[in-house]
């Protein structure tokens, strides 16, 4: 699978859900945002996700027909990743959902989709650095094919857990000890 095809997959996926209910959340939210809690955050946090990826027209002219600076521009949308990676990551987050958000199924495709398109697509952390308040370190790397150098994040996570059943696994931060 390409991370273009999981981008249509997940844009097709926010078609179905109750977008005006969630652009109105969104911008209630916002309005409040400096003085809610930190789940209010993530909350936020999710629904711009979710917002943004329904923003995107996506059509023969995709990435395109995206403002310059937008982030998917900078993005390979023909890199592949295994289907078997994301069907583990599909099955793992529904257990872990169904486990801590038991019974509700809107935030759950939320979640589920914000979550992929952060790992898979964006390749950054799942969660809001607020929540866990993760490291960024710049690494320089050769770029391919070239003579020049690439900065590129590199994503450090306190509560990184470690273990065949956590979402962690997915996300690309790396394990930083609590100090």
């Amino acid at each position: 699978m390409t991370k273009l095809e999981l981008l249509c997959m997940l844009r097709a996926d926010v078609d179905k859900l109750p977008i005006e209910e969630l652009v109105s959340e969104y911008y209630d939210l916002s309005e409040k945002l400096d003085t809610e809690s930190a789940n209010k955050s993530v909350k936020f946090f999710n629904l711009e996700h979710i917002v943004k990826i329904r923003e995107l027209e996506i059509n023969r002219n995709f990435p395109d027909n995206l403002p310059s600076d937008h982030v998917l521009r900078s993005i390979d949308l023909k890199a592949e990743f295994p289907m078997k990676l994301f069907k583990e990551y599909t099955d793992t987050i529904k257990l872990y959902l169904d486990q801590f958000l038991p019974g509700t199924d809107y935030y759950k495709s939320i979640i589920w989709i914000v979550c992929a398109y952060r790992a898979f697509i964006l390749e950054q952390p799942m969660h809001p650095q607020k929540v866990v308040r993760y490291v960024i370190k710049k690494r320089k790397i050769p770029s391919n094919n070239t003579n020049r150098i690439t900065e590129i994040n590199e994503y450090y996570c306190p509560s990184r857990e470690e273990g065949q059943d956590s979402v962690c696994k997915f996300c690309p931060c790396h394990y930083l000890p609590n100090k």
